[in-house]
């Protein structure tokens, strides 16, 4: 882990807060939240700053919970906050009001924390694996301060944290062991889907059925799983056990999970002129990714060609050949036709929840997170 005194000051620290308070009012802007969630924001930034101080206590040494507040904040864009939001909402909306004491609440905060810190452990290592130089835009943490190979240091950090984290506000609740094998399982789940993406599915480069359903059941795994991760939680904190409740809420986030990587695949090439600036390398590395995927199933035979001879080549003209092929196709175009058919589904899934389940608060903050990925469009 570096030095965080070469260049980071410890007041530094709270700019997340800035970052949060920011995303938050982004948020309310698009949708009605309820009074508890806005309320309870405060509480959100205190159990931040109470894991910081947890993990300073924990090491022996400020420059840790400095170094783990940088990563964080690196890291922290709309898809934490949509989880953080949304877990909120469906814990205010199912939970009894006698039971939200203030005990309860905190830990609830720290469970939300905890699937954030997750996020970043799975998203990083991915990058770090992939060699990915940006990730929907930003430069991938590996790839700033010299880390590179570095930054596994920072990512296994990140996933003892929330070891630590949990031991320290859940050891003596029933819900400690419970927590601890949900988060084993999606652990589990996320390296399942980074086994995958090693693997590579098909090698030849011809568009089958298989194809398909290798890429989808892989980002399922690697990106549907986070958001599936934070609604096993909520759910099992209001102790709602229905099996066809928690099967249709971890498979609708779950399919928003896996959109939040396609559209990372769209972004790696597509988008406005900052971020195409900063391409990635999922062209160059052979990354099996939902761009090629559409354009080996709507390209033309000579498109086709084009992709077999140059994609996975590090050769500038070879991947601005690419590139073309998928201008050519209107990939952007292709993607938000893409966004709204899956929107279509999430809202028809939301529709078969009991009554009992405010399905409008969940179907307002669903659209309030899709219109933010129709900014690439």
């Amino acid at each position: 882990m570096m030095n965080s005194k070469l260049d980071w000051k410890d007041e530094e620290v709270k700019c997340i807060e800035k970052r949060l308070q920011s995303l938050k009012e982004k948020y309310i802007s698009i949708f009605s939240p309820s009074e508890e969630t806005v309320e309870n924001f405060g509480l959100f930034l205190s159990v931040y700053k109470d894991i910081l101080a947890d993990l300073r206590s924990l090491s022996k040494n400020n420059d840790v919970h400095i170094w783990f507040g940088k990563i964080l904040y690196h890291h922290l864009l709309s898809k934490s906050v949509f989880i953080a939001h949304f877990s909120l909402e469906m814990y205010h909306c199912l939970e009894g009001s006698e039971k939200k004491t203030p005990e309860k609440l905190k830990k609830i905060h720290v469970l939300i924390w905890s699937v954030i810190i997750f996020s970043v452990f799975t998203l990083a290592f991915d990058d770090v694996v992939d060699k990915s130089s940006t990730r929907m835009g930003h430069p991938c943490w590996h790839t700033l301060h010299n880390l590179g190979l570095r930054a596994m240091d920072d990512i296994f950090f990140m996933n003892d944290a929330i070891k630590m984290i949990l031991k320290k506000y859940f050891f003596h609740d029933p819900l400690y062991t419970i927590v601890l094998e949900i988060f084993d399982e999606f652990y589990f789940m996320a390296l399942s889907g980074q086994a995958m993406d090693i693997l590579g599915g098909p090698n030849d480069l011809s568009y089958n059925e298989f194809a398909e359903e290798y890429y989808f059941e892989m980002v399922a795994l690697k990106a549907g799983a986070l958001f599936e991760l934070a609604v096993k939680n909520m759910l099992t904190a209001v102790e709602i056990t229905d099996p066809h409740i928690q099967k249709v809420f971890g498979e609708t986030v779950r399919n928003i999970g896996s959109l939040c990587q396609v559209e990372n695949d769209v972004l790696d090439i597509h988008g406005d002129q900052a971020i195409r600036k900063a391409a990635g390398t999922d062209i160059a590395l052979g990354k099996r990714t939902w761009p090629l995927l559409m354009a080996l199933k709507k390209g033309n035979e000579e498109q086709k060609e084009i992709l077999r001879k140059c994609y996975g080549k590090m050769d500038h003209d070879k991947i601005q050949a690419v590139i073309q092929v998928y201008d050519q196709l209107n990939m952007t175009k292709m993607y938000g036709t893409y966004l709204n058919k899956t929107k279509r589904n999430l809202m028809r899934d939301f529709n078969t929840l009991p009554d009992f389940i405010p399905k409008d608060t969940f179907t307002l903050l669903t659209q309030s997170f899709l219109e933010d990925l129709k900014t690439i469009i």
